[in-house]
């Protein structure tokens, strides 16, 4: 990163000037070749799946490396930014200044950044938030209950079109060949019982921390005066309405069946979006800022096993977007991470 450099800062326009070594180009020239193939078709080749010569002989040498300059610029802006507590308002405009064969490449980012996060005291403002309950061992009635269900439901698959009935004793017996097609890796109806017992408790244990999450969130947004950008808050509120739309697909419902159910207008449907939207972008600024501020970065290697193992199940998105999710995602839990010792007091040296 030492070669990124901020040349003008001007009341939220910034222009950064940087250089990738040719060595850098070089190694990245096959994934740029993917991404230009990706974007065309040629004959006999999957999408993606042209080989390196192929492309080259289509655009040539040039337009390859220029893919390659703008794809490790993209991946190593998120760590920049942050660095440098920048949170861009849109999508930066990248410029390359000079590319050629075996030669360093020099480009400029133009961009136009928020203003910066006044961040309180972090440890001042969680130090008296709600610690979190160890949660308690599962119950021998907490698993029966469960056992009761599963044969409710062994039950309903077999008789569609009965009742459940009442009496316990007339619903199917816990077999170990039924069992198999839920839990494949159980081996009796007693091992079962413990499975369900371990998993049980592990829910426990992740609605504790997600509740405690939510609290220390809940804090930041009350404690941080901030008004987030109305574009941030439209893109979040369009991604919201999408995600929305996909699980009432999956539910069989449509949004009209929701509001009518939910007895809620149009108007007031998209303003609870709307500003559940607002919480969501504003919550990632503040991380943002927070990592920057303390210096909280992913390791890459883990960025990079993560997105080799992204690409094989989403083929057709760029290698540049997942590692830009990624690295919000891994640099989002170790925020994460420090919040919840600062809150907890496990770390004195911890300083915002």
């Amino acid at each position: 990163m030492e070669n990124f450099k901020i040349e003008k800062k001007d009341k939220g326009f910034i222009e950064v000037k940087g250089e990738i070594s040719a060595e850098d180009i070089e190694k990245n020239k096959i994934n740029a070749a993917k991404t230009i193939s990706s974007k065309d078709n040629f004959d006999g080749f999957r999408e993606g799946k042209a080989p390196y010569d192929l492309v080259e002989k289509k655009y040539g040498e040039l337009a390859i490396i220029t893919e390659a300059v703008k794809g490790l610029i993209l991946e190593k802006l998120p760590e920049f930014f942050a660095k440098n507590k920048i949170v861009p308002i849109d999508r930066p405009h990248i410029q390359i200044d000079s590319v050629a064969s075996k030669a360093p490449a020099k480009f400029t980012v133009k961009l136009e950044s928020m203003a910066a996060v006044d961040l309180p005291n972090i440890k001042n403002l969680l130090e008296d938030i709600e610690k979190p309950e160890n949660p308690k061992d599962t119950t021998d009635t907490e698993v029966e209950s469960i056992i009761l269900d599963v044969k409710k439901n062994i039950f309903r698959e077999e008789n569609k079109e009965k009742e459940i009935p009442k009496d316990e004793s007339a619903l199917p017996d816990l077999t170990i060949d039924v069992i198999k097609k839920i839990y494949p890796s159980a081996t009796s109806v007693e091992n079962f019982k413990e499975l369900v017992k371990t998993a049980v408790f592990q829910e426990k244990q992740t609605q504790s921390k997600y509740k405690f999450r939510k609290e220390i969130i809940d804090k930041l947004l009350s404690g941080v005066n901030y008004n987030v950008p109305k574009v941030f808050v439209d893109r979040e509120t369009e991604n919201g309405l999408e995600m929305f739309k996909q699980d009432a697909k999956r539910l069989n419902i449509t949004i009209e069946d929701y509001k009518k159910d939910k007895n809620i207008s149009e108007e007031d449907f998209m303003e609870t979006l709307r500003s559940e939207a607002e919480k969501r972008a504003k919550t990632q600024i503040i991380f943002n800022f927070i990592a920057g501020e303390n210096k909280i970065y992913p390791d890459e290697k883990s960025v990079e096993i993560q997105v080799t193992h992204l690409q094989k199940k989403y083929k057709n998105t760029t290698k540049q977007h997942l590692e830009a999710y990624v690295h919000t995602s891994l640099t989002n839990e170790k925020v994460f991470d420090y919040l919840e010792k600062t809150a907890l007091g496990m770390d004195e040296d911890l300083k915002v």
